[in-house]
């Protein structure tokens, strides 16, 4: 008895090692479309940036002007 427990143990635990690896090469997979993703967009992110960057400097001195004003109201 003693080794069909032990042959049923051993199966359920290579089950679950396949498993396991299965999943973290899935894991690893999506991980690795993120990564691509992430790198494409900080790429094109970049690009538009160098082209026209007016934008982006009026947002932050907007910004800039908004958490100054609030900043400056709370002292009085």
């Amino acid at each position: 008895m003693e080794t069909s427990q032990q042959t049923d143990l051993d199966k359920s635990l290579k089950q679950g090692e396949e498993y396991v690896n299965h999943v973290v090469s899935e894991i690893q997979d999506k991980i690795k479309e993120g990564e691509e993703r992430i790198t494409k967009t900080i790429g094109e992110v970049d690009k538009r940036l160098r082209e026209n960057p007016w934008p982006i400097v009026a947002g932050v001195a907007a910004a800039s002007i908004f958490i100054g004003f609030l900043v400056g109201s709370r002292k009085k």
